[in-house]
């Protein structure tokens, strides 16, 4: 068997090729066929945002049309689970029947701990140097978002995804926790630059200039991972 673990972004160039296990962030599965994933011979794990799972909880967030909400329930998952980084509440376990496992705000928290030491929100000096010198007055208020996170004593509530991993990163840092470190991890279809193209579009989640969803906190978490564990980039 290998020993290869894939963890498959929304990027326009993803790859897949066999594997022991492959993570599907997001809505990269849709640019495969059930052909295709089946012929891996791996274990799929689909692994996503509770907004794309769940927009009704999070209306602010509602950009998934019904036809991607549908594919989430393709035969090809072994198992489903579903990132909650916020404390909305999501009071069902299931999509049209089908059973999922939510994560909620401490897994993720104990998952981020154990894997890089280091909670959420994700903060670095590369954030405050990024941000204050392009665009002071946006900056100023992601710091009050934060401050106001704070204030709340509710650990991951409210701040904003440029201080936050992606999904893709949050599903690395899951199949690290659950493979071991043994294993080989290869990373397909991540954009560190500029997220403009994927596959539910050439304009989603698109940002410009430095504020760029996730990106610095993608940046930091490969580079500290990739300290301890054998990760690739394809």
């Amino acid at each position: 068997m290998s020993d290869k673990v894939l963890v498959v972004g929304s990027g326009a160039q993803a790859r897949i090729s066999k594997a022991e296990r492959i993570y599907f962030a997001n809505y990269s599965h849709t640019a495969f066929s059930d052909e295709e994933i089946i012929a891996t011979r791996a274990k799929i794990i689909g692994f996503w945002s509770a907004p794309a799972v769940f927009p009704e909880f999070f209306p602010s967030d509602d950009y998934i049309s019904e036809h991607f909400r549908q594919s989430l329930m393709r035969p090809i998952f072994s198992d489903r689970l579903v990132a909650c980084t916020s404390q909305n509440h999501i009071p069902q376990r299931q999509l049209g029947g089908v059973p999922v496992r939510l994560m909620l705000p401490s897994d993720i928290s104990a998952m981020m701990a154990s894997s890089v030491r280091k909670n959420l929100p994700f903060i670095s000096l590369t954030h405050f140097l990024a941000g204050a010198a392009a665009e002071p007055r946006k900056f100023r208020k992601l710091i009050f978002q934060l401050l106001r996170h704070w204030s709340r004593d509710s650990p991951n509530v409210g701040f904003n995804s440029y201080f936050r991993p992606s999904t893709g990163m949050l599903a690395l840092c899951h199949a690290i926790a659950t493979c071991g470190p043994e294993k080989s991890y290869i990373l397909s279809g991540f954009e560190f630059g500029r997220r403009s193209s994927h596959v539910q579009g050439p304009a989603f989640h698109q940002k410009s200039g430095w504020y760029r969803n996730h990106v610095i906190a993608d940046r930091k978490i490969l580079k500290m991972l990739s300290k301890k564990f054998s990760i690739q980039i394809a």
